[in-house]
């Protein structure tokens, strides 16, 4: 699933969602390649990272429980 946001207030005008299967696997393959993600493990519904890159464009992943 792909959830795609125009928000306008901020500076790189992108929000994008994407839905994973295994969110240790995915923010593990992000900070592979270098990037930061705000990630705490946790037991709840669904599991929530964020990546931003400099321009504040934002990623959100997002795992169901």
């Amino acid at each position: 699933m792909l959830q795609v946001v125009d928000d306008a207030g901020r500076a790189g005008g992108g929000l994008v969602t994407v839905l994973v299967p295994d969110m240790a696997a995915a923010v593990a393959g992000i900070r592979d390649r270098g990037l930061a993600v705000d990630f705490e493990e946790g037991v709840v519904v669904a599991q929530v990272a964020v990546i931003a890159d400099p321009d504040g464009n934002q990623i959100t992943l997002v795992e169901a429980r």
